[in-house]
C-alpha cells in the first residue's frame, strides 16, 4: 500500500510528537492508535475514494495541532474528534477497535455465567472462560483480515 505525502507527513508529526511527550501522555491521547489512523484514512481516501475520510484528515491535523501545542483544544475535544473519526471508520468501512470482541464475549460469557449460576456453581468462571476464548478468536480473525485500526 503506497502512502500519500500527507501521510508520509502526518507520521512524522506523529513521530516528533513522541519524542517530546512522555510516554503516559502518549498513552493518554491514544498517539499509536493515531498513527494506524492516519493510515487507514489515508488508505481509504485514495483507493475509495471516500469524501469523509478525505474530510476528516483536517480533523487529525487539529488532532496534531493539539498535541504538539497542548493549547487549542481541551482534552474532552480531543476525545470527541477522536472517537468521530473511529466512528467514521466502524460505520462506513467495517474496521473494529483491538479488543471489541474481547469484551463483548467477556460480557456475555458472564451473563451466561449468571444464567447457569444456580444451577452449577463454577458457571460464572466457565461462562467468562468461554467469553474469553471466543472473543479473542474473533479478535484474532478480525486481526488477519486487516479490519482492525
Amino acid at each position: 500500500m503506497e502512502n500519500s505525502n500527507w501521510c508520509e507527513e502526518v507520521s512524522e508529526r506523529i513521530l516528533n510528537v513522541l519524542l517530546v511527550i512522555d510516554e503516559k501522555q502518549a498513552k493518554k491521547y491514544k498517539v499509536s492508535m493515531l498513527f494506524r489512523i492516519v493510515q487507514r484514512l489515508d488508505h481509504f481516501s485514495m483507493t475509495n475514494g471516500c469524501s469523509d475520510c478525505e474530510s476528516l484528515k483536517e480533523n487529525i491535523n487539529d488532532l496534531l495541532l493539539f498535541l504538539e501545542t497542548q493549547n487549542d483544544m481541551d482534552h474532552k475535544q480531543y476525545k470527541e474528534t477522536f472517537k468521530l473519526i473511529i466512528n467514521h471508520l466502524v460505520k462506513k468501512h467495517g474496521l473494529v477497535e483491538d479488543g471489541t470482541y474481547l469484551s463483548l464475549g467477556m460480557t456475555y460469557g458472564l451473563i451466561l455465567g449468571v444464567a447457569l449460576s444456580s444451577i452449577y456453581y463454577m458457571a460464572i468462571a466457565f461462562g467468562m472462560l468461554f467469553g474469553l476464548i471466543f472473543g479473542s478468536a474473533l479478535d484474532n480473525k478480525m486481526k488477519k483480515q486487516g479490519r482492525v485500526i
